[in-house]
């Protein structure tokens, strides 16, 4: 109950107050608190809901937090569903101007990164791809593959084409390479 009136409260400001200081501390309030909000259903939900129509340096703040505890993000459902929103509102404002797709380029690469909980030696993106939640997450990064940087772009190919076998009989894997095919076919 509580974190439905701050939702709403959230979409009253950004839409009719945009920029007010009522507006601007509850945005640092829920800021200073996302390693809590972003892991709890409620608390995701009101994130998802501050970043609707955001200041730049609120997605910013948000997608560098996804950054830094994207290991968590793939197995965690309240996070991954914030990481979905981050990537969708970075996809939304890529006409705005290049910084967005240096972000989105930025954030992609931290899911190559190796997974430092994996018996096996294989990326991040691999890893969600695999999982049960985080699959949706790791769908929403291959669909994105079509706005990155070339050099990006050839770093998650080969990511996946490594453990396309894999993927292909996983259900959750599968899911990945369609969303891939999807994007691509576009």
């Amino acid at each position: 109950c509580g974190t439905f009136f701050l939702q709403r409260l959230v979409g009253v400001l950004s839409t009719h107050y945009p920029g007010s200081g009522a507006a601007c501390l509850l945005q640092e309030d829920i800021l200073s608190s996302l390693p809590q909000l972003a892991t709890t259903e409620a608390g995701s939900r009101l994130v998802q809901a501050m970043m609707k129509d955001s200041q730049p340096n609120t997605l910013v703040r948000v997608a560098k937090w996804i950054e830094e505890n994207k290991q968590g993000v793939i197995v965690t459902k309240p996070a991954m569903f914030v990481g979905l929103s981050v990537f969708g509102e970075i996809i939304k404002r890529l006409g705005e101007e290049a910084s967005w797709t240096s972000l989105l380029d930025r954030l992609t690469r931290a899911f190559l990164d190796d997974d430092k909980n994996s018996s096996t030696k294989q990326s991040l993106l691999i890893s969600a791809a695999l999982h049960p939640v985080g699959h949706l997450l790791a769908r929403e990064v291959v669909s994105a593959v079509i706005h990155l940087e070339e050099r990006t772009k050839n770093a998650v190919m080969r990511v996946l084409a490594s453990d396309v076998d894999r993927l292909c009989v996983d259900k959750f894997g599968a899911v990945v390479l369609k969303g891939l095919a999807e994007s691509v076919v576009l």
